[in-house]
């Protein structure tokens, strides 16, 4: 099984500690440059981020580590209709022709083939370009199978060997809440028929990132992915990826249940993961994700739905 390790492009100060245990492993490192960097509160915070995160990459990519690891890179980028898209582009388009980055792009929120075109025309005749959209929206997750039939051309060339499926903006732009829970039935459904829709096409199945750092969880999750075909499996960081590159855990497989909750309880859940994003928030300005002393971590889409299912009731 193949993992991708994401490092927010903020910190990328730590890239030599991250790949320092990941070098020789099958893990590949995702440098991010979309959700993990930004204040959800301050635009002006966001975009002094972003531009920060692109000066990191290039000195980055300087760096003899970087340069000796370059198979092992991935670059995710902002989604096409983000105003970031085109600094991501340019500074992309500077590395790849150094040969200093590897143009394998991960591409958020695509919702028609139209988007990967963008992408692949700022980088015609590059050796080993690959590009793996996200699905993250619901109109794109039910248009999946047109996506994927429009996708051909790509497939059959190696552009796009691999597909996410990105739970947490999907989740909040249906005004789903709560989020579902790493054992919820529905969303082991929902797994699947994306996984299965990609069987046809031979894609790999790239898996979101559960938010725990419960051994227990993690190796559970890890083994009922097992089963699936051609899965690549998403971790937050060395303290995720460590505990899913365990071999031989003896977990059992965990149940899976439906859940029902009341009124009361999806109220008292959403005060529950605003209370805990705004404290965690308040230890670190610049953190984009919250972790809660629980162990569990909090994204910005998972508070602004549980702040948006407040203002609803």
């Amino acid at each position: 099984m193949i993992f991708h390790t994401y490092l927010s492009l903020s910190k990328w100060k730590i890239y030599s500690r991250l790949v320092r245990d990941f070098a020789i492993s099958n893990v590949e490192i995702v440098l991010d440059l979309e959700d993990s960097v930004g204040d959800p509160f301050s635009e002006a915070k966001t975009i002094k981020l972003k531009a920060m995160a692109r000066t990191g990459l290039r000195s980055l990519s300087e760096s003899e580590v970087f340069k000796s690891l370059y198979h092992k890179n991935l670059i995710r980028i902002n989604a096409v209709n983000s105003p970031y898209f085109f600094d991501d582009i340019s500074i992309l388009q500077e590395l790849v022709n150094n040969k200093t980055l590897k143009p394998k792009i991960i591409l958020p929120k695509i919702e028609s083939v139209e988007h990967v075109d963008i992408v692949s025309s700022c980088f015609l005749g590059c050796e080993d370009f690959e590009v793996i959209p996200m699905i993250e929206t619901k109109s794109a997750f039910e248009n999946l199978e047109e996506i994927l039939r429009s996708l051909g051309d790509y497939i059959q060339k190696g552009i796009v060997k691999s597909l996410y499926w990105g739970y947490f903006d999907y989740a909040l732009d249906c005004w789903q809440f709560p989020f579902f829970e790493y054992d919820d039935e529905d969303y082991w459904n929902l797994l699947h028929s994306f996984q299965a829709s990609l069987v046809p096409y031979h894609l790999a199945f790239c898996a979101p990132i559960f938010p725990y750092f419960s051994e227990e969880i993690l190796c559970g999750v890890k083994k009922r992915f097992s089963v699936f075909n051609n899965v690549i499996m998403s971790s937050l960081g060395t303290r995720q990826t460590n505990i899913l590159l365990k071999e031989n855990i003896n977990t059992d497989y965990f149940s899976l249940k439906k859940y029902q909750l009341s009124l009361e309880e999806k109220v008292n859940r959403a005060k529950e993961i605003i209370d805990g994003f705004e404290a965690s928030r308040r230890l670190g300005s610049d953190r984009s994700f919250a972790l809660t002393q629980a162990g569990r971590f909090i994204s910005p889409h998972e508070y602004k739905s549980a702040v948006n299912f407040l203002k609803e009731i």
